[in-house]
């Protein structure tokens, strides 16, 4: 009976100090500081896309040309953007995309050509101050346009992330598979 009064004041005592009164007057900033957790719970970390996205557009125009493009998430290369809102660091990383057109004229290959941001840079330097921030949000085959003019002419949007600023671009193939970048970009609000 000893025993079990003793026992029983024993763990009356230890519920009753481990009330959480040490840590009444700390802010959570502090008690997540001494448990090493503050970074776990002070980030926010995201993938846009989150997952691999593949698609595929396969055109035969009336002109005779036949177009492919194909369009993937490039899962290693990302464009960073962080930011702070109540004490949270948003870490956000925007996975670009790229792109492989295929270019063929009754049933003989013109060209194919990968298409990425750094690739347009390189064939077209005025470009770069442009596109600084910005990722590839789409592109299309202009089908009338391609269909009047007897070329190739795609169009690329670009746009920055976060602040929703875009810019169009149009890419123009000839017979022989000859690029020409549009100079002329234009701003969409």
């Amino acid at each position: 009976m000893r025993f079990l009064l003793i026992f029983v004041v024993v763990i009356s005592f230890t519920v009753l100090c481990c009330d959480g009164r040490d840590k009444r007057y700390k802010s959570n900033r502090e008690i997540l500081q001494e448990q090493n957790l503050l970074e776990s719970f002070s980030k926010s970390i995201r993938y846009i896309p989150e997952a691999y996205i593949k698609t595929s557009n396969d055109t035969i125009l009336s002109n005779g040309y036949r177009v492919k493009i194909e369009s993937y998430t490039d899962m290693e290369n990302s464009y960073l953007k962080t930011s702070f809102k109540n004490n949270i660091q948003h870490i956000n990383y925007y996975r670009q995309i790229k792109s492989i057109i295929k270019i063929s004229k009754q049933n003989i290959d013109i060209l194919t050509m990968p298409v990425t941001k750094d690739n347009l840079i390189a064939k077209n330097r005025s470009l770069s101050k442009t596109l600084e921030n910005k990722i590839i949000k789409g592109i299309w085959l202009d089908e009338y346009n391609s269909n009047i003019q007897n070329k190739i002419i795609i169009d690329i949007l670009f746009y920055e992330p976060e602040t929703k600023n875009t810019v169009y671009c149009s890419l123009s193939f000839d017979e022989e598979g000859q690029l020409l970048i549009n100079d002329k970009l234009k701003e969409i609000s």
